[in-house]
C-alpha cells in the first residue's frame, strides 16, 4: 500500500442517469468521499475485491462506478488518487478560520478559572457527566452512542462510517490500557474529515447545551488527551479569512489575555496554513508557562493525515495577542503567545 494519502472521488452532475448526456463539463464535479468511506473503499480495493457495499451504494472496482442499490440505472464514475498534502484542499476548513469562527473572548488573566471550556464544564457538572467521568466503561459507551445519535440528526452521513467510528471507540473496552487507547482513538477520529469535529466545535463554540449528552463524552476524552500528552513547545501556524472588523478586534486585543472557546488545529508547517489563499496568518508561539496545563498537542503521529503536522490546541486555551501587522503582500500577520 502506498505511503502517500489515498483519496477516492465520485463524479456528480445534474442527473446521475447514465442515458442522459450533456456536453457542459461545468455540470460535473468530483466529490471526495469522507475519510471513513475512503478507508472502507481502499481496504476492499487492496484486497482486490470486485466491489464493496457502502451504505446504499455498491462500489464496483471492475468498472470504477458507484451504483445505487435501489436502482442499477443510477450510476456515477469513481476515481482513486494518491498524492501529497497539495491535494488536500478539501480539508482547508481544518486549518483555516473564517469570519465569525475566530472571535476572541477576553479574560482577566492567564489563569482565569472561567476561561476554560464552558461546554465541557457544564457536561462534567451534569448528573450524566458526573457518572460517566467517574466510570470509564460508562463514558466509553456514552461516547460511542453519542456519536451515533448525533449522526442520526443529519441523515446525509453514511451509516457504515458512523457505525465504524462507534466500533472503534467500543473496541477500547477490551484493552488493558483502555483509558489511554480511547483517548488516542478519539484524537484519531477527530482528525478525520467527518461531521464529528465540525459539529463538535460548532457546539463548543456556541455553547449548545442540546449537544451535551451526545458530544460531551467525546469532548471530555479529547480534552483528557491533552492532560496525558507531554505537550508541544514551539511555533505553529493557522490561516484565516477575516473581515476588517475581525482584524480590528485583534488589534484592540494586543497585549491582553484572550481565549478561543473551541478546539483549534494548527500546523508546524507554515505552508499548510497558507495553502488556501488566506488573508490572515496566525503565528502561534507555544511556550513553557508554569501555570496551567498543556496548550498544544502534536497529534501528527495519531492523525489520518500525518503530513499535515497537526498540533491540537485544547478548547479554552488562553493566549496573548502580541502584535498585528501586514507583510509586503498585504497579508495580516497576527502573533500570539500561548
Amino acid at each position: 500500500m502506498t505511503n502517500e494519502p489515498v483519496f477516492w472521488y465520485y463524479k456528480t452532475n445534474v442527473s446521475l442517469w447514465p442515458n442522459i448526456q450533456t456536453s457542459d463539463s461545468s455540470t460535473f464535479e468530483w466529490t471526495k468521499y469522507h475519510d471513513f468511506e475512503i478507508e472502507i473503499i481502499e481496504k476492499a480495493f487492496q484486497k482486490k475485491e470486485p466491489y464493496v457495499i457502502l451504505n446504499k451504494y455498491r462500489i464496483d472496482f471492475k468498472h470504477f462506478i458507484q451504483i445505487n442499490l435501489n436502482s442499477d440505472m443510477k450510476q456515477c464514475p469513481i476515481k482513486r488518487e494518491c498524492g501529497s498534502i497539495q491535494k488536500m484542499s478539501e480539508r482547508k476548513h481544518r486549518f483555516v478560520s473564517i469570519s465569525g469562527e475566530s472571535t476572541v473572548n477576553a479574560v482577566g488573566s492567564y489563569d482565569a478559572a472561567n476561561a476554560w471550556c464552558p461546554f465541557l464544564i457544564d457536561w462534567q457538572n451534569s448528573a450524566v457527566g458526573r457518572r460517566a467521568s467517574l466510570n470509564l466503561s460508562v463514558c466509553i459507551k456514552a461516547c460511542a452512542q453519542g456519536i451515533v445519535d448525533e449522526a442520526a440528526l443529519d441523515k446525509i452521513h453514511s451509516n457504515t462510517k458512523v457505525s465504524d467510528m462507534a466500533k472503534k471507540i467500543l473496541s477500547c473496552l477490551e484493552l488493558s490500557d483502555a483509558r489511554e487507547e480511547v483517548l488516542k482513538t478519539c484524537v484519531y477520529l477527530y482528525t478525520h474529515d467527518s461531521f464529528l469535529y465540525q459539529t463538535l466545535n460548532k457546539a463548543v463554540r456556541e455553547f449548545d447545551k442540546s449537544k451535551l449528552n451526545t458530544l460531551g463524552p467525546f469532548c471530555y476524552f479529547l480534552h483528557e488527551y491533552s492532560r496525558m500528552d507531554k505537550g508541544f513547545l514551539g511555533t505553529v501556524y493557522r490561516g484565516a479569512k477575516l473581515s476588517l472588523l475581525d482584524i480590528e478586534m485583534y488589534e484592540k486585543a494586543v497585549g491582553q489575555w484572550q481565549t478561543w472557546t473551541a478546539f483549534t488545529s494548527a500546523s508546524k508547517n507554515r505552508s499548510v496554513a497558507e495553502l488556501y489563499g488566506v488573508n490572515t496568518l496566525f503565528i502561534i508561539h507555544i511556550t513553557n508557562f508554569t501555570l496551567g496545563g498543556v496548550r498544544g498537542c502534536d497529534i501528527s503521529h495519531l492523525s489520518k493525515f500525518p503530513d499535515e503536522e497537526e498540533v491540537l490546541i485544547p478548547a479554552g486555551s488562553i493566549f496573548c495577542v502580541t502584535s498585528v501587522e501586514q507583510d509586503l503582500s498585504q497579508k495580516y500577520i497576527i502573533h500570539m503567545k500561548l
